[in-house]
């Protein structure tokens, strides 16, 4: 009579210890974003990108430059960070995978408003109003 009240107390223990339940299908991606000298950049606009829906996630850096972006479904990103009086950078193809927390910081340069980015893994300056129809000039 002891050992099925013993098997039952242990099968509720079990149950109750999911270890699914603590897991998330998602991802984030977070950062600091500064200038050239260093310095934060305090509500800086942050957007990430799946390149596979086109959905948006957005954020602004707070006051220590930071900026979190979670509950992103794993996927292939771009992430662009832009603000007034800097120039808009962009990096493309980041891999999210279940339950990763990736880190990738910016460094803005001081400037007019152009798209600084990648084209064909070299550097490059967007010289349209889209990144669809832009056409690109290499920086070195």
């Amino acid at each position: 009579m002891r050992l099925p009240g013993i098997l039952l107390l242990l099968s509720i223990c079990l149950l109750a210890a999911d270890p699914c339940a603590a897991q998330s299908s998602s991802g984030t991606i977070s950062g600091i974003v500064t200038d050239s000298s260093g310095a934060i950049v305090v509500g800086a606009e942050v957007l990430v990108e799946n390149d596979a829906t086109r959905v948006q996630f957005s954020s602004k850096t707070n006051g220590e430059g930071i900026y979190v972006v979670a509950n992103l479904p794993p996927g292939s990103y771009r992430v662009q960070v832009s603000k007034t009086g800097f120039k808009t950078v962009i990096k493309p193809d980041i891999g999210l995978n279940v339950q990763d927390a990736l880190s990738i910081n910016f460094t803005l340069p001081v400037g007019a408003t152009s798209i600084v980015g990648q084209y064909g893994g070299r550097p490059a300056v967007c010289r349209g109003t889209s990144l669809e129809r832009a056409e690109f000039s290499k920086l070195d």
